[in-house]
Formats: structure tokens, sequence, C-alpha cells
């Protein structure tokens, strides 16, 4: 099967199970080469982040650290300000010369907007895009329809070409991030969402407690 690099990008403010199990369940199905774990700046499309840059990347290398071929990139954050993702897929792709496939994986929340996002025709001719589902969600029929030629549900099929699309059904647990900082902030949150190191970290640290 042929190999992929994927990128995973996101505010990860924090990261939960829905992050790392969606990406160890991606593992068993897709061969990737390498996962680029990217967390931003400052996000484009979302409130202000809570957890300093340092701390978000603390907490990425503890929930990951027994994941293999993955790794925490600081590139985002070290560039500093706003970042889209077709610069960083540029960035990226002059990282790996040699590579001739790129992933994009993103939530179906994040795609739903994806067409008022910066470039988004480049970034599909940079790449293909992976889209985590939640549960019991279908895809608008609008969108549907208009990405329908890019749309597969055959990894074979979407590892030949950029501009692809595939819909994944693997396990993906829906969790969410200002859920939880809601939840750690009333000291009411569910330990089963988060890895310890994380939530001990988070502890330690006196994150999300205003």
């Amino acid at each position: 099967m042929s190999k992929t690099i994927g990128i995973f990008g996101g505010a990860f403010d924090p990261v939960h199970y829905g992050h790392t199990e969606s990406i160890f369940n991606l593992q068993k199905k897709i061969n990737f080469k390498k996962i680029h774990i990217i967390p931003c700046s400052i996000p484009v499309l979302k409130d202000a982040l809570i957890a300093k840059p340092n701390e978000r990347l603390k907490m990425l290398e503890m929930a990951f650290k027994e994941y293999p071929d993955v790794l925490i990139d600081d590139r985002e954050i070290t560039k500093g300000g706003i970042s889209y993702t077709f610069e960083t897929l540029k960035s990226i792709k002059k990282d790996y010369p040699e590579e001739k496939h790129f992933s994009f994986i993103m939530g179906l929340d994040a795609f739903l907007n994806f067409k008022n996002w910066k470039n988004w025709t480049e970034i599909l001719e940079m790449c293909s895009i992976i889209i985590l589902q939640r549960p019991n969600y279908n895809l608008p029929e609008n969108l549907y329809i208009e990405f329908k030629n890019s749309i597969t549900k055959d990894v074979e099929e979407f590892l030949k070409s950029h501009g692809k699309i595939l819909f994944t059904n693997i396990s993906f647990i829906d969790i969410s991030s200002s859920q939880l900082r809601e939840d750690f902030k009333s000291k009411h949150f569910n330990k089963d969402k988060i890895d310890q190191s994380v939530i001990s970290y988070i502890e330690n640290n006196v994150l999300y407690s205003k």
C-alpha cells in the first residue's frame, strides 16, 4: 500500500481522547509514513485560546508519547501569529521533497466551513483530505454534491493522487475541548475523556480554572 504524510492541525486546548484515538484508529487503516500534529499559534476561525503555546505542546507530547510515527510539530507556534493551512502545507512539503502524497486530517465541523478557508482550492491541489466524522452525522446534501467528484471511500484510490476526500468510518470519540474546559472549571470533568498525564499537568499548572 502507498504511504502518505499526515497533517493534523488544531488548537488542542486541551488535547483529549477524541484526538488521540482518532489518530490511533487512522494508523490502523491508512499507511502513514509520518503524522505531524501541529498546534496553531492563533486560531483563525475560533475563540482565543486559554493554555499557552508551550503548555499545549507539552500536553500533546504527553498524550502522543506512545504513538509510533507521530511528530509533535511546533512550526506554527514558532512562526507566531496566524498561520494559514496552505502556508503550513507548503512548509511541510519542503521537508519531504521526495514524497508524493500528503493527507490533511480534519473533523467534519471544520470541513463544513472549508470553503471559507484562505486559498481552499490550493489546499486541495497540494494534498488530499481525511474527514473525521462525528457519530450519527451525515454530510449536508449540498456539500456532498459540490465535492462529489473528489469524495471516495476507497483508501487505495485516495492515496493515488491529491484532491481526494476520504470520509472515515473509524471509531471516533465525540469529545469537545470547549466542554472539557468548562468541566475543568467546574471540577466535574470525566477522567475517561483525557489522558491521565494530561489531567495531572492541567491540575498542577492550574489550567482552565477560571
